[in-house]
């Protein structure tokens, strides 16, 4: 799903707002939240002003502290709000999110070591990740980690 938020979606006097071919339009902040909590959302395309009430930025704090906690799949975005303090804001939100995204630690699946299963022990380990030792194997094997 691709989220367009602007506050403008059906003004005739703006159509540049319309929401293109393949996006889902949205007018309000809490709107969208509610579509990203609920839904897997692959792109969000940022207005910062929303008339009255939360903006395009609480929209992309909302982004940034899913993923902070793991809850938030990692969103594309893009911007088209004309205030530059906006825009700035929901750049800074989107990039804590990419770096949290890319701070995940990958799901490493229990299975006999092979190529992939070491790949994903060094990667981790070159991380500087650890697995806890009471951790255990979900299918009852016993393995060095």
């Amino acid at each position: 799903m691709k989220l367009w938020l602007d506050d403008q979606i059906d003004d005739p006097e703006t159509p540049d707002r319309h929401p293109p071919p393949g996006y889902l339009g949205v007018r309000s902040a809490l709107q969208a939240c509610r579509l990203l909590r609920n839904y897997r959302v692959s792109h969000v395309d940022f207005d910062h002003d929303l008339g009255p009430g939360p903006s395009g930025y609480t929209v992309a704090r909302f982004i940034e502290k899913r993923a902070f906690l793991g809850l938030q799949v990692p969103t594309h975005y893009a911007i088209h709000s004309a205030n530059p303090v906006g825009r700035a804001n929901i750049e800074r939100a989107m990039t804590s999110a990419n770096r949290f995204w890319a701070l995940r630690e990958p799901t490493i699946t229990c299975r006999s070591p092979g190529p992939t299963f070491a790949t994903n022990v060094a990667f981790r380990k070159s991380a500087r990740y650890s697995m806890a030792p009471s951790m255990p194997c979900p299918t009852g094997n016993r393995h060095d980690w």
